[in-house]
């Protein structure tokens, strides 16, 4: 691995809305980035981007499919968590001496990973939103935070100072020694938000009407015993007011897989509310809300 300081060549993997911000962040912030992908598009993505205050702007990167470029100091890889493994496992092996940044919704697509004890790995969250309206056109819809910690290979030491070198493009990042709580903590309002606005075809802020309170409380109440068990300290009132906040501060956003149902694209519900469910029946916990949900979007998908 290169010297953390020496960072600048950075490739992305996965073209989605959260890859492209990145791509655009890191390109202005001085970084060498290259997109990589399977599709066969133009060298050269001239991307146009909406920012947050609604001025726009836009910038050239660099795009190759099907290869990786020669020099790469670092990897991010931002596919749908169910693309993980088809668009990571055939560069791992040129992949052992680079950190590989994991940053999707959802739990549980590392575990289906050939990693050896030579890959590099972190796992990010981020709460930035955006919206992909075609191959080179993006809307940075919301401001946000991104948790990166060390999954394997990486010391704390060398995790922080990628996280400082990411802060320099897109902050707020942060690092976090015990990454688990954060990505549950994501997970949790994901459960929530996702599921919810997908079957009821409304906005984040459409969530706050009375009617959706009760069906919110239950699965806050199943995630928090679940949460309970695996001794994180993520309570139910922690849990309820984190959903709130996400409510009132995206009210205006449509989630991830709300836009992937009006699309007609699969979802990440394997790997959000699923994952909650798998884990659920390891420990003999019953979360009956949260069944509900994933065979209600699973319906939706088939649909």
């Amino acid at each position: 691995m290169p010297p953390i300081s020496m960072i600048k060549h950075v490739t992305i993997i996965g073209q989605g809305a959260i890859g492209t911000l990145w791509a655009y962040y890191l390109s202005r912030a001085g970084f060498k980035v290259t997109l990589v992908g399977r599709k066969s598009l133009a060298s050269v993505l001239d991307l146009q981007i909406t920012l947050p205050n609604k001025q726009q702007d836009t910038i050239a990167l660099d795009y190759l499919a099907g290869q990786l470029p020669l020099e790469i100091d670092l990897v991010l890889v931002t596919t749908k968590a169910y693309q993980v493994n088809d668009a990571l496992i055939p560069w791992l092996g040129q992949l052992t001496a680079v950190p590989i940044v994991l940053m999707h919704n959802g739990m549980g697509s590392i575990d289906k990973l050939p990693l050896t004890e030579a890959h590099q790995i972190l796992i990010a969250t981020t709460s930035h939103g955006g919206l992909k309206l075609a191959n080179n056109q993006v809307i940075h819809t919301g401001l946000g935070t991104t948790s990166i910690g060390s999954f394997q290979g990486i010391s704390h030491a060398a995790g922080r100072h990628i996280a400082k070198r990411l802060n320099q493009a897109l902050p707020q990042v942060q690092y976090c020694e015990d990454i688990t709580a954060a990505l549950w903590t994501k997970l949790a309002i994901n459960c929530v938000i996702n599921p919810l606005t997908a079957v009821n075809e409304c906005r984040n802020g459409q969530l706050s009407a009375q009617q959706y309170q009760p069906v919110i409380d239950r699965v806050c109440v199943e995630i928090s015993q679940v949460t309970a068990r695996l001794s994180l300290n993520l309570s139910y009132d922690y849990l309820r007011g984190l959903v709130n906040e996400v409510i009132n501060n995206t009210a205006q956003n449509y989630s991830s897989m709300h836009q992937d149902i009006a699309n007609q694209r699969k979802t990440e519900i394997d790997f959000i509310t699923g994952y909650v469910i798998e884990q659920a029946r390891r420990l003999n916990i019953q979360v009956p809300e949260n069944e509900l949900l994933l065979l209600e979007i699973k319906r939706l998908e088939q649909g």
